[in-house]
């Protein structure tokens, strides 16, 4: 049976679109997988309505990449983390969105006419933005601070990846995830048995 969740969307909570490696999600031995180089989700690819292709730079990470032992079996729900989100520093959110002058490229185009009456087009850094590109936007939403930390099981975890994992439980409509896997330095989360996701932890 495959998944009726947006697949995109899910994808997207998980990939870096700065990063050309991680860009995209990757088909790589009968699984999908969706990574930006921390946060990691893998699906059984028949599962999947999309279709999806190799991506070489991030299988040869994957290939590398040695899952940790089991070593625990604590379920966890979505309302265990709305609550611990709740809990944590709480903070305006900002989101980045294109610079209004320099439509998101960071350069604006003029035209400049010397002392001999002669036109030239110039290319200078948006003085909006100052070449960025994007400038910050507030949504009037209250959320968690994305840095702080909240002790899940034995793991400490920053809210921002627990947010992570709030949002793509809630586009699968799954309630629950079992916690499978903690080591020093990441924890293994099980979605049910065609979905594993991956989130970096700090030390406790």
């Amino acid at each position: 049976m495959k998944y009726t969740f947006n697949e995109k969307d899910l994808f997207d909570l998980f990939i870096s679109p700065l990063n050309p490696d991680f860009q995209t999600p990757s088909l790589m031995d009968g699984y999908v997988y969706a990574t930006d180089g921390l946060r990691l989700i893998k699906i059984k690819a028949d599962t999947l309505n999309g279709d999806y292709e190799p991506n070489g730079r991030l299988n040869e990470m994957m290939s590398k990449y040695r899952w940790p032992d089991n070593n625990c079996n604590c379920h966890i729900t979505k309302e265990h983390i709305r609550q611990a989100l709740a809990s944590a520093p709480q903070k305006e959110e900002l989101i980045n969105v294109d610079c209004p002058e320099c439509i998101g490229t960071g350069v604006i185009r003029c035209e400049y006419i010397d002392k001999a009456g002669k036109r030239h087009e110039v290319e200078a850094e948006c003085p909006v933005c100052n070449g960025e590109g994007f400038e910050s936007k507030n949504t009037g939403r209250i959320i968690a601070c994305p840095y702080a930390t909240i002790i899940l099981s034995n793991s400490k975890l920053r809210t921002r990846d627990l947010q992570i994992l709030f949002d793509a439980m809630e586009n699968m409509g799954v309630y629950e995830a079992h916690i499978i896997a903690q080591a020093k330095d990441e924890i293994v989360l099980r979605i049910d048995e065609n979905i594993t996701v991956r989130l970096p932890c700090l030390l406790i």
